[in-house]
């Protein structure tokens, strides 16, 4: 199985980064610790060690793009492992809304309406509070 090549978190409120350069090409042979990107932040130039040793392959941190923190740049096989495309990652833009433990759906929030008709219900539905006052600031 490839190993998966990630852009790392270099500071504390690093959020993306951008590779200024590859120090070396798809397909090429690497060995664990070679350097194989230098990364650019706001505040800091590093540069990133190979993971593993084996064949560069399917490199999508493309130079002088913003790309998240954690996502992968590229990927390295083991020498004779099969080289195949690595599966896309999930849109979470387009993920299916997941049920919560209460079994209902969480849905984006449009307003601070909203919010509050959301709020107000969830306190009709708790049995337990039936009986107290609760006291919230007013936003």
């Amino acid at each position: 199985m490839p190993v998966e090549v990630i852009l790392p978190k270099v500071d504390m409120d690093m959020a993306t980064g951008q590779i200024s350069r590859w120090f070396f090409e798809e397909g090429a042979s690497v060995k664990q610790g070679d350097v194989l990107f230098e990364i650019e932040t706001d505040k800091a130039a590093m540069e990133i060690d190979a993971p593993a040793s084996g064949t560069l392959r399917n490199i999508t941190g493309k130079e002088g793009v913003d790309i998240p923190v954690g996502a992968p740049v590229a990927w390295i096989y083991a020498e004779g492992e099969d080289v195949a495309a690595p599966a896309a990652p999930v849109d979470s833009a387009s993920a299916e809304p997941q049920p919560a433990a209460n079994g209902m759906a969480e849905t984006p929030m449009s307003s601070s309406q909203d919010k509050a008709a959301q709020t107000a219900l969830a306190v009709q539905e708790t049995p337990a509070m039936a009986g107290a006052v609760r006291a919230t600031p007013l936003a």
